[in-house]
C-alpha cells in the first residue's frame, strides 16, 4: 500500500514537472491552497444541505453562483459582511 502511495506521488510530481518549475522561477504563486479551500468550506456545506431542495440544476447553479460570490470576495471586487 505504502508503495503504491508513494508511486503515485512520484508519478503525479513527474506530470507537473512543468508547473513546479514555473512556481519555482516566479516566487510569487503560492504553493499551497488552504486559503482557496477555507474559502470554498460554506460553499459546500451550503451545498450539501440544499440538496434535497429543488432540482438538480438547481444545485449546481446555486453552487456556480457561491463559488462566484467567493471569488469576488477573495478578489476584493464584492464586500459582504
Amino acid at each position: 500500500m505504502a508503495n503504491e502511495l508513494m508511486k503515485k506521488a512520484v508519478n503525479c510530481t513527474i506530470n507537473q514537472l512543468k508547473s513546479l518549475k514555473n512556481i519555482l522561477k516566479n516566487g510569487t504563486a503560492e504553493i499551497q491552497n488552504n486559503l482557496h479551500e477555507q474559502r470554498m468550506k460554506p460553499v459546500k456545506l451550503l451545498l450539501k444541505n440544499c440538496m434535497n431542495i429543488g432540482s438538480e440544476d438547481t444545485t449546481e447553479n446555486s453552487a456556480f453562483i457561491f463559488s462566484l460570490i467567493e471569488s469576488c470576495k477573495l478578489n476584493d471586487i464584492l464586500r459582504i459582511t
